[in-house]
């Protein structure tokens, strides 16, 4: 399935957005589209309405996903950034699927730790671009183990089977120590 445009009307920070997705010269689908852009430009919005539509068709994102041969990551390069895991990341690993992280601290920490992609300093265009070609000339083997590695870490500390019991516990010590 193709999308052949998108439209947003009154969408977050969009008043009216109609992006066309259709090659004239190849009078198709284009079969890739990069949508980039700096922090704050909309790039979540278009994919997040992209999502609403084919959820809307009852598909899901993780299948959207499963059909990258990897995603994509990236945050500015700003200290706030680098103490928090963006909620991306958590999605990436759940979907199994290897991870190309542009950012800095936690979230390239963990996409490491995990063995479940390569990272890149943030807003280092050069690093990223020879990221991609490294994820590129990767096998299919090779992309499979480092999704597979970020499965096991999602599922050893995100899985809410795992993450509920471990917050409920800092709750009750709190709660004790507050006493």
């Amino acid at each position: 399935m193709r999308i052949k445009s998108l439209a947003l009307e009154n969408v977050r920070g969009f008043s009216s957005l109609k992006l066309d997705f259709w090659d004239v010269a190849l009078g198709e689908v284009r079969p890739r589209t990069v949508i980039a852009g700096s922090n704050g430009s909309g790039k979540t919005t278009i994919l997040d309405a992209i999502f609403e539509l084919l959820a809307s068709m009852n598909l899901a994102r993780s299948s959207l996903f499963a059909q990258a041969d990897a995603l994509l990551v990236s945050l500015k390069r700003e200290p706030i950034f680098s103490s928090t895991i963006p909620g991306k990341i958590q999605s990436y690993l759940a979907c199994a699927r290897p991870i190309i992280a542009m950012l800095d601290g936690e979230g390239a920490r963990i996409v490491s730790d995990a063995g479940a992609g390569l990272t890149c300093p943030a807003e280092d265009a050069q690093a990223l671009a020879d990221a991609v070609m490294v994820i590129s000339r990767k096998d299919k083997n090779e992309l499979v183990a480092m999704g597979n590695n970020g499965r096991k870490y999602y599922e050893k500390h995100f899985d809410r089977e795992v993450l509920f019991p471990q917050l409920e516990g800092w709750m009750q010590d709190l709660t004790i120590k507050g006493k």
